[in-house]
């Protein structure tokens, strides 16, 4: 499903018979930053696998979730700190590089 504003998000359930429930959701934005979890729940607990490239994402090593990080998008890595900083202002497209293209 897309939000109109270049966010793709999609979940699915599903339950079987024994009452175990499996299941995905995530989402996608216009800057390709994404979050997958899949996870089951069954006699055992609840379990996921999220993979990941939005900021700030580690990979925490918990009992019950396994995080699969990637580097976000430069874009949304500069977003994200203007956003957070005090007074922050709009940086301009052209002024944003991949680190490939300084030298």
């Amino acid at each position: 499903m897309n939000d109109g504003r270049g966010t793709d998000q999609h979940r699915q359930e599903s339950k079987d018979e024994a009452g175990v429930v499996t299941g995905s959701y995530g989402y996608r934005d216009l800057y390709g930053v994404y979050r997958l979890v899949n996870y089951i729940a069954d006699k055992n607990g609840y379990r996921a696998f999220i993979q990941s490239n939005e900021p700030g994402v580690a990979n925490p090593g918990s009992a019950d979730v396994v995080v699969m990080a990637e580097r976000p998008p430069p874009k949304a890595v500069a977003e994200s700190l203007q956003a957070s900083a005090p007074g922050a202002v709009e940086v301009p497209d052209d002024l944003l590089v991949q680190a490939s293209e300084t030298k």
